[in-house]
């Protein structure tokens, strides 16, 4: 399971060509910030069971003169039957009940993809630059 947000959309990029690169590299960094810190909160807020969950969080960013993203994924073979959960599973024809969604992977991405968006939209506006629908 992977979520990946990005900060280079069309408009985006316009608005990032018209600043220095130096203000590009901060916006990068907010990114690069973020998705750690995203990270680090799913890693906290999963169970300690055996660890697997815990230990397959990864991050990747890519970071360019006028854009950055950055990937977090969960490399855990159940990563997403604990996100959304499972109906009732049978083995052998035994019940092993079903699983209830974790939901911590997704609001936590969402929460700091939000962030993100409105601290490169304060650096923005901070260089005298408009932004609309942040």
């Amino acid at each position: 399971m992977s979520v990946r947000f990005e900060l280079h959309t069309e408009d985006f990029q316009a608005a990032l060509r018209a600043l220095p690169e130096a203000l590009a590299r901060a916006a990068g960094a907010a990114l690069v910030r973020h998705a750690e810190s995203a990270a680090s909160k799913i890693r906290a807020a999963y169970p300690a069971d055996s660890g697997e969950l815990k230990n397959s969080v990864k991050v990747t960013y890519r970071i360019r003169r006028f854009g950055a993203s950055a990937t977090i994924w969960n490399t855990a073979s159940y990563a997403k039957s604990f996100e959304f959960g499972t109906e009732v599973r049978l083995y052998k024809g035994a019940s092993r009940g079903r699983m209830r969604p974790g939901h911590v992977f997704l609001p936590i991405v969402d929460r700091e993809r939000r962030a993100a968006m409105a601290e490169v939209a304060d650096l923005i506006k901070a260089h005298g630059l408009q932004v609309t629908g942040a």
